[in-house]
C-alpha cells in the first residue's frame, strides 16, 4: 500500500472518524529534512538566470519552438516579471491548515483608509497570499498555520482593530481544488496537477495585453502541463549548478511530486502586470445540505476550465470560492451557471485588481520586492517562528534538552 493510500488510515479504528485538520503525516519527514526539496529549491534559486533549468528539449517538442528561442523567450518573461516559478506544498499532510479570510470595509471608508489596510496586509510576513478588490469584499487573504489562536491574535485581530473595517470572515479551506488554473491536492481523483485553460482563453490572453504574444502564451501553458518531473526540469543543469547528483535529485523530486502528495511545482502568471482582473464568486449553500452533496457540487465546479481558483470551505459562513479572469471569460455566463446549481442560497462577488503575495512571494515589484520570499514557519520539526514563541513558554521549545 502506498504512502498516499495510508494517509489517515488510523481513523478507520473509530466507529465515526474524527475530523482532522492540519495533521502531520509520517512520510513528510524526509521532505521536511531535505534542504533541496528534490532540487526544487535549486531551480527556484537559479531559474531567474538559468532558464535552461526547465527542460527545453521537452518544451520544444511540445510547442514546436526551437530551444534557443525558447530560452530567450522564457528569460524575457522572467526578466519582465511576467511569470514566476512557485511550488504549492500539501499543507494538509504537513501539519498546517489553510485559514483564509474575507475583509469587508465600512461603506464610508476612504481610499486612503483602504490603502492603510492594504499596506498592513502587504507587510505582514505571516500572510501567505492576499488580494485587494472591489465589490462585496475588499480583501481576501490567507495563512498556512498550525493553530487558530495564532490566526486570531496575529492575523485577524490586527485587521479588525482598524476602525474602517466592518467585518472579517474566517474561511478555513477544506478542499484546495485549484489555484493558478492547476488542479491541486483535493481535486477529483486523477486530475491533480492538470492545467485548465480553454482555447478561447488562450486566444484572448494573447490579444488583451502587449507583453506576451501567441508563442509566449503557448510556452506559459506548456510550462504548466502535467508531466513527469524529468520533463519539467533539466536535472543535468541542476547538477551543474549544485554539484548534487542529478539522479538523486530526480529520484527525490519524483517521490515528492508523483509518488507522494507533497508538492506541486507550477509557473504562475503576473496577471496584474498584464492588465487582467479576476471576478471572485463567494457561494453559500443551504446549511442543512449533506456534506456529500456539497462535495459533489465542488466536483462539478472543478469541471469548468474557466476557474482560476476553486476552493471549498469548512466551518465558514460560505461554502465555496471560485474566480475567473474578467478579460478572458464571460463572467455573466458563469454567474448564470452558478445560479442554476441546486442548493446555492447566496452568491456574493468582488473584482480583484491586485495581489500582494503569492504563497509568501511578494508581488509588489513597484517597491523592488518582486519575488522576495519570507517563510515564517519551517516545514522541519526543529524550528519555530519567533511570533509563535511569544505564545508559549521557553520550555516548550527547548527541543535540544529533550533529545530531539
Amino acid at each position: 500500500m502506498s504512502d498516499e493510500e495510508e494517509m489517515q488510515k488510523y481513523l478507520d479504528e473509530y466507529w465515526t472518524k474524527p475530523s482532522v485538520f492540519g495533521t502531520v503525516e509520517p512520510f513528510c519527514l524526509k521532505f521536511a529534512m531535505d534542504p533541496t526539496y528534490g532540487g526544487y529549491n535549486i531551480s527556484k534559486s537559479a531559474y531567474q538566470n538559468r532558464p535552461d533549468i526547465f527542460n527545453l528539449e521537452w518544451l520544444s517538442k511540445e510547442t514546436g519552438i526551437e530551444e534557443d528561442e525558447l530560452e530567450e523567450r522564457i528569460q524575457r518573461m522572467i526578466d519582465k516579471h511576467l511569470i514566476m516559478l512557485v511550488q504549492n506544498p500539501n499543507t494538509y499532510a504537513m501539519g498546517w491548515a489553510i485559514y483564509y479570510w474575507l475583509v469587508d470595509l465600512k461603506d464610508n471608508a476612504t481610499e486612503d483608509q483602504k490603502q492603510e489596510v492594504l499596506d498592513h496586509i502587504q507587510n505582514e510576513d505571516c500572510t501567505c497570499s492576499a488580494m485587494a478588490g472591489e465589490g462585496d469584499f475588499d480583501f481576501y487573504g490567507g495563512n498556512h498555520i498550525a493553530n487558530l489562536d495564532f490566526l486570531r491574535n496575529m492575523i485577524i485581530k490586527p485587521i479588525e482593530d482598524y476602525p474602517q473595517v466592518n467585518d472579517v470572515h474566517i474561511t478555513p479551506v477544506a478542499r484546495y481544488l485549484r489555484e493558478e488554473k492547476v488542479a491541486q491536492w483535493r481535486a477529483p481523483e486523477g486530475t491533480t496537477r492538470k492545467f485548465y485553460i480553454s482555447d478561447e482563453e488562450k486566444e484572448k490572453l494573447a490579444e488583451v495585453q502587449d507583453y506576451m504574444d501567441e508563442k509566449d502564451v503557448e510556452i506559459f501553458c506548456a510550462l504548466n502541463q502535467k508531466r513527469p518531473v524529468e520533463d519539467m526540469f533539466d536535472f543535468d543543469v541542476m547538477e551543474e549548478i549544485s554539484g548534487i547528483d542529478a539522479s538523486e535529485l530526480k529520484g527525490n523530486l519524483k517521490e515528492y511530486v508523483e509518488e507522494k502528495p507533497l508538492m506541486i511545482p507550477l509557473v504562475c502568471l503576473n496577471w496584474r502586470k498584464l492588465g487582467l482582473t479576476k471576478r471572485y464568486f463567494v457561494l453559500r449553500m443551504y446549511r442543512m445540505l449533506p456534506t456529500e452533496q456539497k462535495f459533489k457540487v465542488a466536483d462539478s465546479l472543478s469541471e469548468y476550465p474557466e476557474w482560476e481558483t476553486l476552493w471549498q470551505f469548512t466551518q465558514s459562513p460560505y461554502d465555496f470560492i471560485c474566480s475567473a479572469y474578467n478579460e478572458l471569460t464571460d463572467v455573466d455566463e458563469l454567474r448564470d451557471k452558478l445560479m442554476d446549481i441546486e442548493g446555492i442560497e447566496e452568491i456574493r462577488e468582488f473584482d480583484v485588481y491586485r495581489a500582494t503575495r503569492r504563497w509568501t512571494c511578494r508581488l509588489d515589484e513597484e517597491n523592488d520586492f518582486w519575488e522576495e520570499c519570507v517563510m515564517t514557519t519551517d516545514v522541519g520539526i526543529d524550528s519555530v517562528n519567533e511570533l509563535e514563541k511569544k505564545m508559549f513558554t521557553d520550555r516548550e521549545f527547548d527541543l535540544e534538552d529533550w533529545g530531539e
